[in-house]
Parts: structure tokens; C-alpha cells; sequence
């Protein structure tokens, strides 16, 4: 079963666009056909789709095709995606589609965004009946077609355009639509930047020309209206009507049209020579042009490849300085490490030293312990001889000192009881001395406590009187604390009243600076405006001055002639340059003057002759001269035909110049009537039979002999109107000048106004800083006496406490008086009681210690020689313990010696591998630091290198920008060259387009005549004459797409193409 083709919209610039139906199937199908892959993968990641792709566009349109129906009759499930929108509209699935409806294949579409129709519903125009076109046709013919069709099309009408056409496609539609038809330009629909621009064609395509448009881009053009058309079909009506009146005049227009024939004929030869020489000279600019432009193209791409050199030169010197910086690091790094293994090396040096000097000093112990074991023996010798001595001697004191120890218990027992009736007889009298002292100190510290409380007396009267002092004090403090917060309060108040003023003031400036910030970004607003409207009228003043003093729009010839004004003083200049017409009247006063209003004013005809000769000898062309010597006031033949309705006067009285021009303006225009409609102007025609010349202000021309001219102008800009609209301009820009002179005036009197201000505010704030201060100031002096106030009050009620303490103090001691005197006496009496008793235990007490002196004495000389044996044998047992502990310690310093010896040889051996280890490390650290050396040199010979390449990029990456400088000097002289060649080109246009316009009036004047003949011979013969075959005269005849008869050379001038 063969599977379904689904044409999947998609969203034209938002993803929120993107319907769930649309999702799903392009999960669910087999293959998606997308128009770039590149674009579409985007949009199936945002949504999580994994089906495959395959690209489908519009250069594989035709062989994928076949490709992918193949895929849909083997039952597969297609999606075709675009970019951005609905398949099949402007792209090429519309040849999908028609492959899978010839092959039986199902085709669905899944409705969603689409620009043409987003744009159509945006656009405000009429949505009620609408066409669709696409891209225009690159075909010059198709797209002539379509635009053909657009001058009838009364629906709305849908275009796609990209921004770089943009302006050539709004140029063609003018051309076919005219510049008032609307037009909507929706421009990236559905994005974030979506706009909608509604004008007319003149209006969207003088917007663009001034803002570059960018994005996607969709045209909504209006149709034309139906009342348009029916107005065109009366006009046909009223054609026909003037074609039935012009019959009567076939005869006359018979010979006009003859005499029109051959003047056309060999004004158009001379207009063929001028517009083939500015042919020539503009296809030689051409050729200077694509030189030109050839030569921009290869100083572009010159500057485009000296601009990726330079870019690759700056990426290779931001390598280089990269490389630099890395051989800096490693280069530091690689001192640090030498630096490291230098001084590690040093330190294993003074290790191999250090273990060298603790070898010989293990040396020398060596031969010391050997010595000291040789002593240690020796001395325990000795000591064991001296110890058996010793032993003898203790065991004879030991006896002697047994029979002393008897003696001595002996006298300590009779001296023992001796001391004892001593020692109670002492007690007894310091018992005495002791009640004594107690009933003296007693005494003492009765009478102490009479004077302590007579000084407390003394003393609490004086504390009275010191605290009626403070008490007063306190008083004096308070009183005076409260009149400094009193005067602190007022300076509050002063300074607070002091600061709203100036806080009011400031309020009151403050506002006026935000009055006058406004007032300045408003006059700023106007000054930018201003700005923009001078220099917008500025430039065009410019333009038109320059135009002016090019003679744009005026021939050749006459140019050429006018540049000789100042060689030759007979020239007066053109006609349009010496008069002045109020704006009303120049389309009828351009009209009235035809192509006289080019034509030169001299003095005499002498002049008109030299400048003939001067354009001949130059081969300048030709140019149309008027003597003053030579004109005649000619006067209107029909006066009565100034009082007809709608007449405004005569064309030489609607014009002003000097007087000596009066005789001028009378020929040229003297016998022009100028009337306000063509409906009056037919009127008059009609009435005075034909032979008047008679223009109306919309520029329609009637003829003595019933021709009329008329018609929309190719452009708005008149040769008359140029004058007056430079005096406009200049008035203008002069206003304008003046006005913004004003306005900068007012924004620097406000700016300085503003500043002046704002010092104010400045000195204000720091006034107001100041008086904050001083307030602040004073609150904390408030603050501070208030505290001082509560001081003292707490001082005050401390005070009265304590009088209250000293009143009570005073009271107690004079209670405790009276019974102080009394323990006094009692005092006394007792004293006397204990100095009898201790006179009598004083006396029994000196015998004892006479008894006491005698046993004393004997028993100090038996303990003299029990202490004297005692010490003997206690210095024996001494001399003996000594004798063995250095025997056991000379014993152990013996082993210890030999011990040492032992461990010192091991450690002798130890330190001597340590050194040869540490050498073998010294040789290695001395090989790493060569290598180390030797990479370091190589690290700087490299940093060297690096650093000349770097001096080389410096010259080149100068040499680069001064390259890049000079290509950018010559793109740009190029392009002002290429500029001013191709201004060149449109003036040589202008000039072409000038001698048509010039040849359009007799032309008009030639079809008019030719016309009338032709309808007047078919109705009064029932066919025109075959003029394409005249034998009567040389010219060759065409027949234009219009209908036309005409020369084939006045065709081919007339041709646009």
C-alpha cells in the first residue's frame, strides 16, 4: 500500500506557531523532505524529532522527486517542510505535489503559519477578494506582464520580496501603480522585531531609500478602486465626444499634420545627433565605470586578503607571545630549580663536612675512653685497699662509743627533771607577763578607742561641714545645668528654624531644576529636530544650488553656452533664470513658454552670433538664442476674452522681471491665456473658434486650431520653480538657522541657569550639614546636662544619706564614752595584782637556772665526745659508702666506656657510607644541574628567536595595516570615482531625457494632429490611410504598441528602453 505525502507548515519566525497535529506527524512519518536541512534540524531539536531528513529545493526539485515517490509507492510516510511556512507556496513543492497526483499517490496538507496570509490580515487593506504573486518575475518581459496586469487590478494583491530588492521593486510598482497607491510592507512577521509599514508607494520608497530594511520581507498592494475605472471609461466617452467635434476640422489638420510631418523630421534628425553623441559619451563613461569598477573589485579582494594576512599575523604573534610566556614560565622555573639544587648541593656539602668533623671527633673519644678505661682500673685498685682500712677503723670506734652513750643518758636524765621545774616556774611568770600585757593592751586599746573617737568626732564635724558644701554645690549645679539646656534649646530652635528655611529654599530650587531639566530635554528635542530639519534643507538648498550652477535639466548646449556668461558680456542667461512667477502659475507659465523657456537671452544678435559659432566650432549642439534688439511687444488681438469665466489673465502679465525684459516677455507670452480648468479652457477654445493659445494652472495646453496637450508630468520639478524654491530654501534654512540659534541660546541660559542652581544645592546641603552639626551639637549638650542634672540629684539624695549616717555615728560614740572610762580603772588594778605575783616566780626562777648552768656544762662535755666518736664512725661508714659507689661507678663508666667504643667504631662506619652516599647524590645534583643548564640555554636561545619573530611580526603587522590603510584610501577613491561616473550617467540621462521631454511637445502636437486626421478620414472614408507606405516623402514610418504612426527616427527617440 503506497504511503501519504504531508505538507507540514511550519513556523514562519516564531516556534510557539508550530501546531501539535504537525509534531506529531513528523515523528510518526518515515522521512522528512525538508527545503535545508541546515535550518530544519534547528527546528526538529527544539521539539525533540529524531525522523530523518533529506533535503528537497529547488535544484533537485525534479530528480528528487522521482526519488521520493518511489519512497511513497514502497509504502513509506512523507513530510515536506520548507523553511518557513506552508510548503508549495513560492517554493518547489508544488513539483512534488503534482508527481504524487500523477502517480496516484496521497497528498494532505496540514493547515498552519503562512506568510502571504499573515501579512494580508496585517496589513489593513481590503482582505475581501486578494491575489497572491509571489516572487516577482526575473524575466524582464514576464515581469513587465505582471506589472501591466497591476495598472487594472482591482484586488488586493500579495508580494514576497528580499531587502536588497526592496527599492527596485517599489520603484517598478510606481512606475506601474503610481506613487499614491497604498502599500503595506510587513517585514519579519511573527519575530520580535515585526513591523508594519502603511503608506503610499512615493511615501514606503522614500522611507527605504533613508532607512535600510532588513529581514523578510511581504508587499500588500491595494487594488484599484472600481469608481477609478469608471471615471477612466468617461473620460473615453469625453474623448469621443472631442474626436466628433475634431472632424469638422479635417481639412486644417490635413495641412497642420504635413507641416508637422516634415518639421518633426528634421528636428528629430538634430535631436538623433545630440542624443547619439550623449550616447556615446555615455557608453565611454560606461566603459570608465566597469573599469573602475573592476579596479575596486581588485582592491577589494586585495584588501580583503591583506586584511585575513593581517589576521593571521595577529593570530601568530598571539602564539608567539603565548610561546613567550610559557618559556618564561619554564625558564623562571628552571632557575628556581637550580637555585633549589644549588643550595641543596651546598647543604649536602656541609653534611659530608659536618659528618667528616663528627668522625674525627669520634676519633679522638675513641682514644679518650681507651685512656679513661686504663684510669677507671687503676683507681679501683686503690679504692679497695682504702676501703679495708676503713673497715678496721669503724669497729674500734663503735665500742668507744658505747660506753659514752651510758654516760650521756645519765646527765640528760638529771638535766631533763632540772628543765622540767624550769620550764613550770617559766610558765608561771609568763602566765603573769602575759595577763599583764593583756590588761596593758586592753588599756591601750581603750585609750585608742577614746582618741579614735574623738578624731571620728572631729572628723564627722568636718565631713558635716564639707557636705552642707557639696549639698549647696549640687544645688548651684543643678540651677546651672538647667540654664545651659534652656540656652541649648533655644539654639534648637534657632538652627532647626534655620533649616526648614533653607530645606523650604532648597525644595523651592530643586524644583526648578527638575523645571528646568525638562524645559531642556524639550528644547533638546526641538534643537534635534531643529538640527535634523536644518540639515535635511540645508542639503537639498545644496543640492538645488548645485543643480542650479550645473544648469541640470537644461541641454547641452546650453550649458556649454552658459559657461561663457562671464567670457562674453552679451549674455543675459535662459529665460527661465530672468523671470519670477508666483507658485500658482508656473506649470501655465512653464507650459505657455514650451521650449522657449531654454531658449538664451543675449544683448544683440551679434552675441547669438558668436555663441552660434562657438557651439558649432565645439560641436556642442544646437541652442535657440533671443536678440533684445530683435523682439516686439505683440499685443492680443481678443480682449473680450480676458472677461470670460475662468480666465486669469495673460501669461506675460502673471510674470515679473526687469524692464528691460518687458519687450521679451511680451512676444513670448503675449498671446497666452491662462485659465484656471481645461473645462473653462474648451469653453473659450470653442467660443473664439480655435485660434486663441490658451494653458490652464494643471499645465493642459489648447492650441489655435483645436490641438491639446496634456497629461501627468514625468516629475514634480519645474526649470520656473527651481528660483523660488531656492529663495524658499533659503529663507528656510535661514529661519531654521535662527531658530536653533535661539534654542541653543535658551538651553545655555537654562543649562547655566541649572548650574547656578546647583551650586546652590551644593552650598545649601552644606549648610545644612553644618547646621546639623551644630544642632547635634547642641542636643548633645542637652543630652550631656540633663545627665549631669541626674547626677547631681543623685549626688543630692547620696549626701543627705550620708548626713543621716554621720548624725547617727555621732550619737553612738558619745554612748560608748562613759563605759570606756570605767574598764579603765578596773584595768589598772588588776595590772598591779600580776607584777607581785611574776616579782616572786622571778626569784625561784634564777636558782633553777644556776642548777641548770652546772648540769649543763658536764653534759655538754660528755655529748662533745659522744658526738666526737659518733662523727668518727659515721665519717668511716661515710668514706666506706663512698669508696663502694665510685668503685660501682667507676665499674659502670668502665662498661659504658667500652660500650661506646663499640658503638662509636659502628658509627664511624655509618657516617663514612653516608658521606660516599651523599657524594654519589652531590655528582648526580652536579649532572642535573648541567642538564638543567643546558635546557635553560636552550629555553633562552629559543626566547631569543621568539623574540626576534615578534620584532618581525611588529614590522609586518605594520606593514600589514599600512597596506590595509592604503587599499582602504583606494576602495574609497574608487568609489567616489565609480560615483561620480555613474552621476555622470544620470545627468547624461537627464540631458537625453530633457530633449525627449522637449520632443514630447511636438510629438504630442504631431499624434494630436495625426490623430484627429486619422479618426476624421476613418469616419468620413471608413478607413485610415496607410501613412506607414506614403511615397511622398523619405521618412521612414513605424506603428508604436500605443497605435501611433510616427517617424521612425522620433520612435526610437521616444523609446524608454
Amino acid at each position: 500500500m503506497a504511503g501519504t505525502l504531508y505538507l507540514c507548515a511550519t513556523p514562519i519566525g516564531n516556534l510557539e506557531d508550530m501546531t501539535f497535529r504537525a509534531v506529531r506527524i513528523l515523528k510518526e512519518v518515515d522521512l522528512i523532505a525538508a527545503e535545508d536541512t541546515r535550518n530544519s534540524i534547528k527546528l526538529l531539536n527544539h521539539f525533540e524529532i529524531k525522523t530523518p531528513m533529506t533535503s528537497y529545493h529547488e535544484y533537485n526539485k525534479i530528480e528528487k522527486a522521482y526519488k521520493l515517490v518511489e519512497k511513497l509507492q514502497e509504502g513509506k510516510n512523507i513530510a515536506l517542510i520548507t523553511d518557513a511556512g506552508t510548503p508549495g507556496i513560492s517554493d518547489p513543492g508544488e513539483e512534488l505535489v503534482r508527481f504524487c497526483y500523477e502517480a496516484g499517490i496521497e497528498v494532505t496538507s496540514l493547515p498552519g503559519p503562512a506568510a502571504c496570509i499573515t501579512a494580508l490580515t496585517l496589513s489593513g487593506l481590503s482582505t475581501r477578494r486578494f491575489c497572491f504573486e509571489g516572487f516577482l518575475p526575473t524575466d524582464k518581459k514576464e515581469r513587465q506582464v505582471v506589472l501591466e496586469r497591476l495598472k487594472k487590478e482591482t484586488r488586493t494583491t500579495v508580494f514576497y520580496e528580499a531587502p536588497h530588492r526592496l527599492l527596485k521593486t517599489l520603484l517598478l510598482l510606481i512606475e506601474a501603480a503610481g506613487e499614491e497607491r497604498k502599500v503595506s510592507v510587513c517585514r519579519e512577521i511573527t519575530k520580535r522585531h515585526e513591523t508594519v509599514f502603511r503608506a503610499t508607494l512615493g511615501e514606503a520608497y522614500a522611507y527605504y531609500q533613508a532607512n535600510d530594511p532588513k529581514g523578510e520581507i511581504v508587499l500588500v498592494l491595494e487594488g484599484v478602486s472600481q469608481r477609478k475605472l469608471d471615471e477612466e471609461q468617461q473620460n473615453l466617452v469625453r474623448v469621443t465626444d472631442i474626436l466628433s467635434e475634431l472632424t469638422r476640422q479635417l481639412g486644417p489638420l490635413e495641412r497642420q499634420s504635413e507641416t508637422a510631418r516634415v518639421y518633426l523630421k528634421k528636428k528629430e534628425e538634430l535631436k538623433i545627433l545630440d542624443v547619439n553623441m550623449y550616447l556615446a559619451e555615455s557608453a565611454h563613461i560606461k566603459e570608465q565605470l566597469k573599469e573602475t569598477e573592476e579596479k575596486y573589485q581588485i582592491s577589494q579582494n586585495e584588501l580583503q586578503q591583506t586584511q585575513t594576512q593581517f589576521d593571521q599575523t595577529k593570530a601568530e604573534y598571539e602564539r608567539l607571545e603565548k610561546e613567550l610566556e610559557e618559556l618564561d614560565t619554564k625558564i623562571q622555573e628552571a632557575r628556581t630549580q637550580a637555585s633549589e639544587n644549588a643550595l641543596k648541593k651546598q647543604q649536602l656539602e656541609n653534611s659530608v663536612e659536618l659528618l667528616k668533623e663528627q668522625i674525627r671527633a669520634a676519633q679522638q673519644n675513641h682514644q679518650h675512653y681507651e685512656e679513661r678505661i686504663q684510669t677507671i682500673r687503676q683507681e679501683l685498685d686503690r679504692r679497695q685497699q682504702e676501703a679495708a682500712g676503713h673497715e678496721q677503723e669503724q669497729e674500734a670506734l663503735k665500742e668507744s662509743l658505747g660506753e659514752a652513750a651510758v654516760r650521756k643518758k645519765e646527765a640528760e636524765e638529771k638535766l631533763a627533771i632540772l628543765h622540767q621545774n624550769i620550764e613550770e616556774t617559766n610558765q608561771s611568770i609568763e602566765d603573769g607577763k602575759s595577763e599583764i600585757i593583756e590588761i596593758l593592751n586592753q588599756r591601750a586599746s581603750t585609750k585608742g578607742k577614746m582618741q579614735r573617737y574623738d578624731a571620728m568626732l572631729e572628723q564627722i564635724g568636718i565631713r558635716k561641714a564639707a557636705l552642707s558644701q557639696r549639698v549647696l554645690k549640687l544645688k548651684s549645679d543643678e540651677s546651672q545645668q538647667q540654664e545651659i539646656i534652656q540656652g541649648h534649646q533655644e539654639k534648637c530652635k534657632e538652627i532647626g528654624a534655620q533649616m526648614d528655611g533653607i530645606q523650604m529654599e532648597y525644595r523651592k530650587v530643586e524644583r526648578e531644576v527638575g523645571s528646568l531639566r525638562s524645559q531642556m530635554e524639550e528644547q533638546n528635542k526641538k534643537l534635534e529636530q531643529g538640527q535634523t530639519a536644518y540639515h535635511r534643507e540645508a542639503s537639498r538648498l545644496e543640492s538645488l544650488r548645485n543643480i542650479a550652477e550645473r544648469y541640470e535639466g537644461y541641454g547641452n548646449s546650453i550649458r556649454r553656452v552658459m559657461e561663457q556668461k562671464d567670457r562674453q558680456p552679451g549674455i543675459h542667461g535662459v529665460v527661465a533664470d530672468l523671470i519670477k512667477v508666483e507658485k500658482a502659475y508656473e506649470t501655465a507659465v512653464e507650459t505657455a513658454l514650451g521650449g522657449s523657456i531654454q531658449n538664451i537671452v543675449t544683448d544683440n544678435e551679434q552675441t547669438a552670433k558668436v555663441m552660434i559659432e562657438y557651439l558649432k566650432k565645439n560641436r556642442y549642439g544646437r541652442a535657440t538664442f533671443l536678440p533684445l534688439t530683435n523682439m516686439r511687444s505683440s499685443s492680443f488681438q481678443n480682449p473680450a476674452a480676458l472677461k470670460e469665466e475662468g480666465v486669469i489673465g495673460l501669461a506675460d502679465t502673471l510674470v515679473t522681471a526687469e524692464s528691460t525684459y518687458r519687450t521679451l516677455l511680451s512676444q513670448l507670452l503675449g498671446r497666452t491665456l491662462v485659465v484656471d480648468t481645461i473645462d473653462h479652457a474648451i469653453v473659450i477654445a470653442r467660443k473664439y473658434r480655435h485660434t486663441l493659445r490658451i494653458v490652464t494652472l494643471e499645465g493642459e495646453s489648447l492650441s489655435p486650431g483645436g490641438s491639446m496637450t496634456g497629461g501627468a508630468f514625468r516629475n514634480s520639478s519645474n526649470l520656473l520653480g527651481r528660483r523660488r524654491e531656492i529663495e524658499e530654501l533659503e529663507g528656510k534654512v535661514a529661519a531654521l538657522k535662527e531658530e536653533l540659534q535661539k534654542i541653543q541660546k535658551i538651553i545655555l541660559d537654562k543649562r547655566e541657569r541649572r548650574n547656578t542652581l546647583r551650586d546652590d544645592l551644593a552650598e545649601m546641603t552644606r549648610q545644612l550639614q553644618q547646621l546639623q552639626i551644630s544642632q547635634n551639637t547642641e542636643k548633645v549638650g542637652i543630652t550631656q546636662a540633663e545627665a549631669r542634672i541626674r547626677e547631681v540629684r543623685i549626688g543630692y539624695g547620696q549626701l543627705k544619706a550620708e548626713g543621716r549616717e554621720i548624725e547617727g555615728q555621732i550619737a553612738e560614740i558619745r554612748e560608748s564614752s562613759s563605759s570606756i572610762r570605767e574598764e579603765m580603772k578596773h584595768s589598772t588594778a588588776r595590772e598591779q595584782e600580776q607584777e607581785a605575783l611574776v616579782n616572786s616566780q622571778q626569784e625561784i626562777l634564777e636558782k633553777l637556772q644556776e642548777q641548770e648552768a652546772s648540769y649543763s656544762q658536764e653534759l655538754n662535755q660528755i655529748q662533745v665526745a659522744y658526738a666526737s666518736l659518733e662523727q668518727k664512725v659515721s665519717f668511716t661508714g661515710e668514706n666506706l659508702s663512698r669508696i663502694h659507689q665510685e668503685e660501682a661507678a667507676m665499674r659502670g663508666e668502665l662498661q659504658q666506656m667500652q660500650e661506646s667504643l663499640e658503638e662509636g667504631g659502628k658509627e664511624k662506619e655509618e657516617k663514612e657510607q653516608n658521606i660516599l652516599s651523599i657524594q654519589k647524590t652531590i655528582q648526580e645534583a652536579s649532572r642535573i644541574r648541567e642538564e638543567d643548564e643546558a635546557q635553560m640555554q636552550q629555553y633562552l636561545e629559543k626566547k631569543e628567536e621568539l623574540n626576534s619573530q615578534h620584532k618581525t611580526f611588529f614590522s609586518r603587522r605594520d606593514e600589514l595595516s599600512a597596506h590595509i590603510s592604503r587599499m582602504d584610501k583606494e576602495c574609497f577613491r574608487l568609489n567616489s570615482q565609480k560615483e561620480k561616473l555613474e552621476e555622470q550617467i544620470r545627468q547624461l540621462a537627464k540631458q537625453v531625457n530633457a530633449y525627449r521631454e522637449d520632443g514630447n511637445l511636438w510629438m504630442n502636437m504631431y499624434f494630436n494632429i495625426q490623430k484627429d486626421y486619422l479618426d476624421a478620414v476613418e469616419k468620413i472614408y471608413g478607413k485610415k490611410t496607410n501613412i506607414a507606405n506614403d511615397k511622398t516623402t523619405k521618412t521612414e514610418y513605424v506603428v508604436s504598441p500605443e497605435g501611433w504612426i510616427l517617424p521612425k527616427s522620433l520612435y526610437l527617440l521616444n523609446d524608454n528602453d
